[in-house]
């Protein structure tokens, strides 16, 4: 019976990966009442005087005793067996004497073609339940040698997916992609139908496309034959093209075709004769009568025709059992599983809830299998006793199981054993150069190309991956093993990644045959596999688990959750993350710098960042209930391996916005600066572009650690390892690196840190300026947060970088601007006098930025510099000269906002009056009794300064009325202001 369990479920998934085409026989008809095809010849036979009488071996018996003749065939109530007892040349060779005795004119023939009728048209044939379940599997055609009109007939709407197809043009003139094709003709054309010798002989020439197109579907299709016999000169047809394409052509790899008979009489040699043709029997026998039971095949009166039924039956139906002994049948199931994913390094929870059919299990929360219905959840816990099936379980990442319904709670925990993958465990702690030590002396197998794409990225990757697929160069694709399969599949799929990320053609034809086949040959779980880069169902499930999550959490002061767990629904998000990530990076699969990853990661570290939205009211009474009590969750290893390597900075950010969270707590199960440390020395060792924008996201995650000094002094010496420009490196390891660099010290700067004076020493290097591709302005404040530990070596070391820059004012004055503190500091005249000599040079920010410091005071020359500067942005613009960013508009907003803060006056910057129809707020300061006060809107930043400003305060709230109005109000009353606007409205707006 484990046979056809077995055949069952590969010709489930083969037909669910619409690679089925079902043959239908006379056997199937039979079962409305349609003659058999030996009944038909049997018929012909009579008719002309022809059967086997002639050649009978027991016609002349002689007795033993008497030695005269017996004449058995006499013998009344003898019904001889023998006489009908035709080979497969006579049910051909018959109906061809029948027609060849007919005559030779039309009209004579007419007796042949007229006999027919007489047998297939003379009464009224309905479909037979058979028909039903063949057009209810929706294979991708239906192939028949019968004649009949029983397929076509079935009162199923999904019979209009198929056209019908009878004779060659058909094939050309007929709409659709799907067809039932009767290859040996119809009623309605009796003339044309493939029945006596000729027929058969004539079939390639008459018939041409009809054998061609049944032919290419050999090339992928997997044929499932039923109501044939063995000795059928039909299928033996068919077999003959079978035959010709797995030996002539030497296809290889092929999945074989099945033929179902009522019972394999010869089984040691039926089996190899067929298995040779590229055919596996079905054997019909097996069919047990509980099976039966369960198919309520009522309708079918014969025997043979409810097992087959009963076959199609469990082919078109999910979670049927196949035995009451349910012991047994987890057993088996076990068995079945163990054997198909025993090569998968980690499978699918969903293969594992698949696989034993559950119906109580929904999914797995917190990694526990939560069963709703007792007697399954018993039955499934005496299985796990099996220390077999905890392994498998361990292998999806269950770790035990647990039952919840109504009142009733029981739970069985698996001894969690240590992970042995130790590559794996040393790239979630980023010690990238153990790795590939680990791997450089080894032989190339997919574990180490996927470790090297996960460390080198792209480089040398194709010639890695071309490399390992030369192993496979010499591989028998047809007799491959499940290992062997699986080992293909991942470096073929390897191979789409390599050359997707070198932007090269791709061809998936391949990959997606091969884990089809897989699919249906041995396990399921390369469907995982498959669909790995297609996971829209499982986003937008873990986005539907995350709206209830927030509420949860972002309301938990008004909503009052029952059951659950304190960190709201995050385990059921985490499992589909956790399955997604640990299946691709166990099995080896070249994902990490696709998106895909990102897309499907992004609802789980949501999830996580919502336990951290603030709530000072959590778990007080309101109404009689207790407000729902969550918890933060501590983010553990894998998920800061998750976001470093999978979530891009910028994103991250928003994350952390829109959940309100400053501060995250980690696991204290790692050392987020151990982890630091590591991917420095990583970096430092296989710098690539990919690296780059993980530690922006590692930076920022550790802006929101809380960090002790011995951790900060580790991540601080890290940073100092990793911009310690060596021999083979440019200065580029610098600049590329400071935006993170001031993302983490922004949050953790401590002067008593020691270290910072290294990594300011370290910094002190005009090249970082003459990059080009340096970030000038993250430099600045970078250098003005360390300056405060300047000594005289550092001021030394500034002096002696000035002096290199070398004719270029410009770049010596943004020098000098940069590390203005420290030098200011150690000889304040000599720097002063510097920049005010050197002033044109200096930007319209850095001149701003001096005034405001009172380095420089606004004296003429600064005005002079100004004007000029104002009246040639003016004048470009004037001239149609178009300049991005707008200098002229930040000119503006750069001096208004010096009178504002009292470093300039009105007075000082008269020489714009002139120019006041080129901004609202020149207009205001230099004609304010024509002003439109209408103009002022307060979400502007720099009105909100104008009216924060005691001199220009009372002349706008003379016009308040102009400007301010209900739906101001509103505006601000519903919070949509910004804390700055918010503050002036309320102060000074509101009545």
């Amino acid at each position: 019976m484990d046979m056809i369990i077995d055949q069952i479920e590969k010709i489930k998934q083969i037909n669910k990966n619409e690679n089925l085409v079902i043959f239908v026989g006379a056997g199937v008809s039979r079962n409305s009442g349609v003659c058999s095809w030996w009944e038909l010849v049997k018929e012909i036979s009579e008719k002309i005087g022809e059967n086997r009488c002639a050649s009978c071996e027991i016609k002349n018996l002689i007795c033993g005793e008497c030695g005269e003749q017996l004449e058995l065939c006499s013998i009344d109530g003898y019904n001889c067996k023998l006489k009908y007892k035709f080979s497969s040349e006579d049910f051909l060779r018959i109906p061809q004497h029948f027609y060849e005795s007919c005559g030779d004119t039309e009209d004579e023939k007419k007796i042949y073609y007229d006999f027919l009728r007489d047998k297939f048209c003379s009464k009224e044939y309905e479909s037979n339940i058979i028909h039903e379940i063949i057009v209810k599997l929706q294979p991708e055609h239906i192939i028949t040698t019968n004649y009949d009109h029983l397929l076509e007939n079935v009162n199923d709407p999904r019979i209009s997916k198929y056209a019908i197809i009878t004779k060659d043009n058909d094939i050309l003139s007929q709409k659709g992609r799907n067809y039932i094709i009767k290859m040996h003709g119809d009623i309605d054309e009796i003339e044309n139908i493939v029945l006596k010798e000729d027929d058969y002989l004539n079939y390639s020439q008459k018939h041409i496309i009809i054998e061609t197109f049944i032919k290419s579907l050999l090339i992928d299709k997997t044929f499932l034959f039923v109501g044939y016999s063995l000795n059928d000169n039909n299928l033996k047809l068919i077999m003959s093209y079978i035959d010709f394409f797995v030996k002539e052509k030497r296809v290889e790899n092929r999945q074989p075709h099945y033929l179902v008979v009522d019972q394999i009489r010869d089984l040691q040699h039926d089996k190899i004769y067929w298995k040779n043709k590229g055919v596996e029997l079905v054997d019909l026998s097996q069919i047990s009568n509980y099976m039966i039971e369960k198919a309520k095949c009522e309708n079918i009166d014969n025997n043979i025709g409810k097992r087959l039924y009963t076959f199609l039956y469990y082919l078109n139906n999910e979670g049927l059992a196949y035995t009451n002994d349910i012991t047994q049948a987890l057993n088996h199931t076990l068995l079945k599983l163990k054997e198909d994913i025993s090569c998968f390094k980690f499978i699918s929870y969903k293969t594992i809830i698949e696989a034993f059919n559950f119906k109580s299990v929904r999914g797995i929360k917190a990694p526990v299998m939560t069963f709703t219905n007792e007697e399954e959840y018993n039955n499934f816990k005496i299985l796990v006793r099996n220390e077999e099936l905890r392994i498998l379980l361990m292998k999806a990442g269950i770790l035990g199981i647990q039952l919840e319904t109504g009142n009733e709670r029981d739970y069985e925990d698996f001894e969690e054993t240590d992970d042995d993958d130790i590559l794996y465990q040393l790239s979630i702690n980023n010690k990238y150069h153990e790795i590939m030590k680990r791997i450089e002396n080894e032989t190339l197998n997919s574990e180490n190309a996927y470790y090297y794409s996960l460390i080198k990225y792209k480089q040398g990757l194709i010639d890695v991956v071309n490399q390992l697929k030369s192993r496979f160069d010499k591989i028998n694709y047809r007799q491959l093993t499940n290992q062997e399969c699986y080992d293909l599949a991942i470096c073929e799929f390897n191979n789409t990644c390599a050359r997707a990320l070198s932007y090269l053609k791709n061809d998936n034809e391949k990959l997606n045959l091969l884990l089809d086949r897989a699919a249906a040959r041995y396990s399921k779980a390369y469907n995982t596999l498959k669909e790995i880069t297609n996971k829209d169902g499982d986003i937008q499930e873990m986005n539907n688990i995350l709206l209830k999550h927030e509420e949860y959490y972002m309301k938990k002061s008004s909503v009052s959750k029952m059951g659950g767990t304190i960190y709201g629904d995050l385990f059921q998000i985490r499992q589909i993350a956790y399955d997604y990530y640990l299946f691709y990076k166990k099995n080896h699969l070249m994902l990490d710098w696709f998106n895909n990853v990102e897309k499907l990661l992004t609802p789980y570290i949501k999830a996580i960042f919502c336990t951290y939205y603030p709530d000072e009211f959590q778990g007080d009474m309101i109404g009689g209930f207790v407000r729902t009590n969550v918890e933060v969750y501590p983010i553990e290893l894998l998920d800061v391996d998750m976001i470093v390597k999978h979530i891009k900075e910028k994103n991250l950010k928003n994350i952390t916005l829109y959940y309100k969270v400053d501060k995250i707590t980690l696991s204290s199960e790692f050392d987020i600066s151990v982890l630091f440390e590591n991917f420095c020395l990583s970096m430092k060792e296989y710098w690539h572009l990919g690296m780059i924008e993980q530690l922006k996201t590692f930076c920022f995650l550790l802006s929101l650690c809380k960090l002790n000094q011995e951790q900060n002094i580790r991540i601080v010496k890290a940073f100092i390892t990793l911009l310690t420009i060596s021999e083979k490196e440019t200065i580029r390891v610098i600049t590329d690196n400071m935006q993170p660099l001031f993302t983490y010290m922004k949050a953790h700067f401590d002067r008593n840190i020691k270290e910072y004076i290294d990594l300011l020493y370290l910094l002190i290097n005009s090249d970082i300026i003459l990059e080009t591709t340096a970030n000038y302005n993250v430099y600045v404040d970078i250098i003005k947060i360390l300056s405060e530990l300047a000594d005289e070596r550092i001021y030394t070391q500034c002096c002696k970088e000035f002096d290199k820059i070398k004719d270029n004012n410009h770049k010596k004055i943004f020098w000098l601007f940069a590390n203005r503190i420290i030098l200011l500091n150690f000889d304040k005249d000599k720097w002063e006098k510097c920049i005010k000599e050197n002033i044109i040079y200096n930007s319209h920010a850095q001149i701003f930025q001096l005034l405001y410091e009172k380095v420089l005071i606004f004296d003429d020359d600064i005005n002079k510099y100004y004007e000029k500067e104002f009246i040639d942005s003016v004048q470009k613009t004037s001239r149609g000269v178009q300049i991005f960013p707008d200098y002229k508009a930040e000119l503006i907003q750069d001096l208004v906002l010096l009178v504002l803060l009292d470093i300039a006056s009105e007075e000082d910057i008269e020489f714009m009056q002139k120019y006041a129809y080129l901004s609202d707020y020149l207009e205001f300061i230099f004609n304010p009794k024509t002003f439109d006060y209408k103009k002022i809107k307060i979400s502007d930043k720099m009105w909100c300064n104008f009216i924060n400003n005691d001199y220009y305060r009372d002349r706008i709230l003379q016009h308040k009325e102009q400007f301010w109005n209900k739906n101001e109000e509103k505006r601000i009353e519903l919070g949509f202001g910004t804390s700055f606007e918010n503050r002036v409205a309320y102060k000074y707006l509101f009545d």
